[in-house]
């Protein structure tokens, strides 16, 4: 048996979370020899986090090797292999701008802030982060900057989520099963400029242009169907809210399952890493949603995938993005006080 994987996950008391917790403990994440210990975080009472643990032994998880709750973040994080970081308000609408904008980026990464500088104080110099939710890609540059001794290869954010969107999408336009849809792209920041791209994309071995037979739709409608359906699902129906939650715990799982174990031969998928070593052009020292392989911990961006002139344009404008919400975030952290995580 391994060693046991130290595992966090914030924001516990959320329904992101609630979902997530079923693959963490069961083998799916991490693989059928792989026991955890499993800490949950929330900055709210403890009274909902017992409930949790009391849930999660009567499921007889045996890779889970022990499950411990608290509110204090320097206990959460002691020891950490690794950390998943869940967004409070993972589920609403990313289409934000001006002040609006700059108070989410701000609020988020005042949280970020926190999370990060107390990993650096205490949990293993070989812990990895994964950030989920719209403000992802801006949170892990947060982390990042507030915590230089993690290495950047060691931060990823979640675009896992879009790319899972895409190849339902795509199975459904050609009735193919989602297991044949492989090596789809997904660029830059998670939210409305975000570009899932079906160029590079093969549906049951055929180019997936090839097999659907419609650029138009591949070109525009896919594009419009994948980037706002979390909008379409936070606004609900006759009269109901919903989340994705269900949705965004299966492509965490999926994210930390090729991040840890590895990408199958001849795939690639889509992380928001370190863009200060690609060949897109993107600039440096972002976390842009690049297309990766992946083995035993280790991510690499793919290079040298075929963009046109319009994907290139498409790759400026949520770059543009991201490099504004960079210019908030730092500006923030240079004098704001330290808060309690979330």
């Amino acid at each position: 048996m391994k060693r046991p994987l130290s595992v966090l996950v914030t924001g516990a008391d959320g329904m992101v979370s609630y979902a997530l917790l079923p693959h963490l403990c069961s083998g799916q994440t991490w693989g059928p020899d792989q026991p955890i210990n499993l800490n949950l975080y929330s900055h709210h009472e403890m009274r909902f986090l017992n409930a949790l643990q009391w849930e999660l032994e009567d499921c007889l998880h045996s890779l889970v090797k022990s499950i411990h709750v608290t509110t204090d973040l320097a206990e959460a994080t002691k020891d950490a292999d690794v950390v998943i970081v869940i967004e409070h308000d993972v589920h609403k609408s990313s289409d934000t701008e001006g002040e609006e904008l700059k108070s989410k980026i701000e609020a988020n990464a005042s949280i970020m802030r926190d999370i990060a500088s107390s990993m650096a104080a205490n949990s293993k110099a070989t812990v990895k982060l994964l950030v989920a939710g719209e403000n992802s890609n801006t949170n892990c540059l947060v982390a990042s900057e507030c915590a230089p001794r993690i290495p950047r290869a060691n931060i990823t954010g979640l675009s896992r989520l879009e790319y899972n969107r895409g190849v339902s999408q795509l199975a459904g336009k050609t009735g193919e099963a989602c297991n044949t849809v492989c090596n789809l792209c997904v660029w830059g920041k998670v939210g409305k400029t975000e570009l899932p791209d079906a160029r590079t994309c093969t549906i049951a071995g055929r180019p997936a242009k090839q097999a659907i037979g419609d650029d138009e739709w591949t070109d525009n409608a896919f594009v419009v169907n994948v980037t706002e359906r979390g909008a379409i699902l936070s606004h609900g129906h006759h009269g109901k809210t919903r989340t994705e939650a269900l949705s965004m715990a299966q492509a965490i799982s999926d994210h930390l399952h090729d991040w840890m174990i590895g990408t199958p031969p001849g795939r690639h998928v889509p992380m928001s890493v370190d863009s200060s070593e690609n060949s897109y052009g993107v600039s440096p020292g972002l976390f842009f949603s690049l297309p990766c392989t992946c083995s035993r911990g280790e991510w690499s961006i793919v290079d040298g995938l075929a963009t046109d002139d319009a994907v290139r344009e498409k790759l400026m404008i949520t770059e543009n993005d991201l490099l504004d919400e960079k210019t908030i975030a730092l500006e923030f952290l240079k004098g704001a006080p330290t808060t309690t995580a979330e």
